[in-house]
């Protein structure tokens, strides 16, 4: 099963936060029926709202919610996960036709929305790229030093036509440099960790062992140094759409378009792919 994993490592100055969606981001990818390309950056998106869910609130019921809007060519991402770690997450061009595998979703914005014992929003320039523009969120909106490393591996078979690309890793980390009362000792800490996780490069270059990756990811950054866990969750898949939500939304669009609505219509969940038969006569 997926898992998510939070330890506290040098002497409890810095948390650590290690993550393996491989299971829920395949599934994802099948529900969606997204492409390659989007599937990176669908999956990507998945990791960062359990990372960033992971350090944002101790609470135990809200959700936290990620929005990329952008003119680019896979239209706007939107991913949710909440406490009790369930996650969801759809992209509006799940087929767009690129040509490079790993093609920016292009300039736009982020909108990071906590819904919580108290909600608030924040909205922060995007460059398309989930990574440095939840590290650009952190660091303008939260003020907050971290490092983070998003990785969503695939692997092609042409021996099965029907489905072709797996999910093989879709792993992550998020390292975050705690407040401390010597600010030129919390300076010091930061540059030393930039400078080791740069010279360690991205998560695809790693020795992460797959039967253990969350471990696996700690020890890497770690050094196996001595390290205190926080939390170990385990984390799913979860779509919350119902027959009446979907009855809602159609009668919705009937009362924006003005046109009526005679016959039952299918409407498909845009996160889970399910398909209800429903007629806003009905209510």
């Amino acid at each position: 099963m997926d898992l998510l994993k939070k330890v506290l490592i040098d002497d409890s100055h810095v948390q650590v936060v290690a993550i393996d969606a491989t299971d829920l981001i395949h599934q994802t990818m099948i529900q969606s029926e997204a492409w390659p390309p989007a599937t990176i950056h669908l999956g990507q998106g998945l990791l960062a709202a359990l990372s960033l869910l992971s350090i944002l609130t101790k609470d135990t019921d809200g959700k936290l919610s990620l929005q990329w809007s952008s003119n680019g060519p896979f239209g706007d991402l939107y991913v949710e996960a909440n406490p009790s770690g369930n996650v969801r997450g759809t992209i509006l061009k799940p087929q767009a036709a690129v040509q490079n595998l790993y093609a920016s979703m292009g300039p736009g914005n982020l909108m990071v929305r906590k819904t919580f014992k108290t909600s608030s929003n924040g909205v922060v320039s995007s460059q398309g790229d989930v990574c440095q523009d939840v590290l650009n969120y952190l660091s303008q909106s939260e003020q907050r030093q971290c490092a983070m490393n998003l990785w969503v591996d695939l692997l092609w078979n042409d021996d099965t036509p029907n489905t072709p690309v797996t999910v093989n890793a879709a792993y992550g980390y998020l390292l975050e440099c705690l407040p401390d009362p010597d600010p030129r000792r919390r300076t010091l800490m930061t540059q030393m960790w930039e400078d080791r996780l740069k010279e360690m490069g991205t998560l695809s270059k790693w020795n992460i062992d797959p039967s253990r990756p969350t471990d696996s990811i700690i020890e890497n950054i770690s050094g196996r140094s001595p390290s205190k866990e926080v939390m170990t969750q385990n984390i799913r898949f979860h779509c919350s759409c119902t027959e009446e939500r979907a009855e809602r939304a159609l009668a919705l669009a009937v009362k924006e378009t003005g046109e009526p609505q005679i016959e039952a219509e299918n409407i498909r969940c845009e996160f889970c792919g399910k398909n209800y038969r429903v007629s806003p006569q009905n209510h």
